[in-house]
């Protein structure tokens, strides 16, 4: 086999070499971001079994104790979204509240006088 043969043959290989290398990589970071949203997926899935488990609990409680006060239907579906963890106020209507921190004019809407 002559010289240059040789050198084409180390050449293309070289080539391919580098190309897999380069696609190894992508498949990596690819994997690396469906690792990560796995995790954050697994840890809301927590968080809303959580959440699940303290409303059904709360639900058995509200269930037993009467409400002096009669709310409409909007109101306590809005109060429902609330407990899901997002906003209801105008402001910030529909995004998620951070760490379910209460927001005061969501509890205002809620709990204020109409």
């Amino acid at each position: 086999m002559p010289n240059r043969q040789l050198y084409d043959r180390i050449e293309k290989l070289t080539k391919q070499t580098l190309l897999q290398l380069h696609e190894l990589e992508q498949i990596s970071l690819e994997l690396q971001k469906v690792i990560e949203e796995n995790h954050n997926l697994i840890m809301e899935n927590h968080h809303l079994k959580d959440r699940l488990d303290a409303m059904n609990s709360s639900t058995h409680i509200s269930n037993q104790v009467v409400e002096k006060k009669e709310r409409s239907q909007s109101v306590i579906n809005l109060e429902n979204i609330y407990n899901q963890g997002f906003h209801i106020c105008n402001l910030y209507y529909g995004k998620r509240r951070e760490n379910d921190e209460n927001c005061m004019f969501c509890t205002e809407i809620l709990f204020g006088e109409h």
